[in-house]
């Protein structure tokens, strides 16, 4: 059985970030690659996000090189024309033929939901599956700012960085980590598997109190000596999305005193070793930064995570390199604070294998 890693695991059995509403203007033709699949996406004359394979039927050229005309897609090349379910509406060239069935688009379920629209990639029905919940984009409770970057590397190496503290020292040790972020992840830790939305999620979950944060991020929080709640969770190949709550130490579960910020990472495969990473950082509006109230946690936290980023983004792409070249003498060592890391890719795995498209 061939043996998967996670630099080469590519699952189209899921839910992935096509963009923001915001991205899809009306009778405008977007093309987009995700998981190996090209397609065309537009919103239609009644508002809503569709999207199809970016070949015409008849000669494979690009959809998305070609126009909206009176509500329907016609392609450049011979004017062929598809509406907003993929039925080919019209043939110029064959004027009052028959249309044939296969004509028509292969189309991918979207959903616009919670803030962002999502495509199903997979050839299975998504109708009992769902992309996950992120109300505090559109519930205004929640103030945030976002950024997008192109990864070289697969989205699956992202998943496992974003599950794992062990390594904000030393690879954050100049702006986030600490060498006691290296034992933190080993004690108190919570693993839940389950599935969500039909996809499968694994949260990794831990307290630690009397936690010296480090500078930067005491001032993001507001305490700098404190009791720590932090949890990660995956819902299928998506993402990450995290949260840390941080009470002065010895106040845990007051309410009062209570500060936490909440990251999502959305990842949205290309290839097997691309992808596409959104980065959104949300806090309670109003949160006040640490060393100067005046000044909020979001304004404090932009600047700090925009250098964090690219060290993530960096590592990525040296061990994505890394893991492409001929490997056949190296065999990896698993260390403690993996094995809950290794479960949420084993899920990946397992759902991957039941895609014959991309096993």
């Amino acid at each position: 059985m061939e043996q998967h890693t996670a630099a080469d695991i590519l699952v189209r059995n899921a839910w992935y970030v096509a963009g923001w509403p915001s991205d899809f203007e009306q009778n405008q033709l977007k093309q987009m690659v995700i998981a190996e699949r090209v397609m065309v996406f537009w919103r239609t004359p009644d508002d809503q996000v569709v999207a199809f394979d970016d070949r015409c039927t008849h000669k494979r050229m690009p959809l998305s090189a070609g126009r909206v005309l009176d509500g329907a897609i016609e392609c450049g090349y011979h004017g062929m024309c598809f509406d907003s379910s993929g039925a080919c509406t019209s043939i110029p060239s064959q004027p009052g033929a028959p249309i044939p069935d296969r004509a028509g688009l292969r189309s991918y379920p979207v959903r616009e939901s919670d803030g962002l629209v999502w495509v199903w990639t997979g050839d299975s029905d998504p109708a009992d599956t769902s992309p996950p919940g992120t109300p505090e984009l559109v519930n205004g409770e929640w103030e945030w700012f976002t950024c997008e970057f192109e990864v070289a590397a697969n989205s699956t190496l992202m998943i496992e960085n974003l599950l794992d503290t062990t390594h904000f020292y030393p690879l954050h040790a100049k702006t986030i980590g600490q060498a006691s972020d290296s034992t933190a992840q080993l004690d108190g830790v919570t693993v839940e598997e389950s599935l969500v939305g039909g996809l499968p999620y694994v949260a990794i979950s831990r307290e630690t109190d009397d936690y010296t944060q480090t500078d930067n991020f005491g001032d993001v929080l507001g305490h700098s000596f404190a009791d720590i709640y932090a949890i990660a969770t995956m819902s299928g190949p998506a993402g990450v999305i995290a949260s840390r709550v941080a009470w002065p130490a010895g106040q845990r579960g007051e309410d009062d005193v209570m500060r936490c910020f909440k990251t999502m990472h959305l990842c949205s495969p290309i290839s097997r070793s691309r992808h596409h990473y959104r980065f959104i950082f949300l806090v309670p509006k109003g949160q006040p930064s640490g060393k100067d109230p005046s000044v909020s946690s979001l304004e404090r936290a932009e600047p700090l995570l925009m250098s964090v980023l690219p060290e993530d983004i960096d590592a990525l792409e040296m061990q994505q390199a890394m893991f492409d070249l001929p490997s056949d003498d190296f065999t990896p060592v698993t260390l403690r604070a993996d094995q809950a890391i290794r479960k949420a890719v084993r899920a990946l795995i397992a759902l991957e294998s039941k895609d014959g498209a991309s096993a």
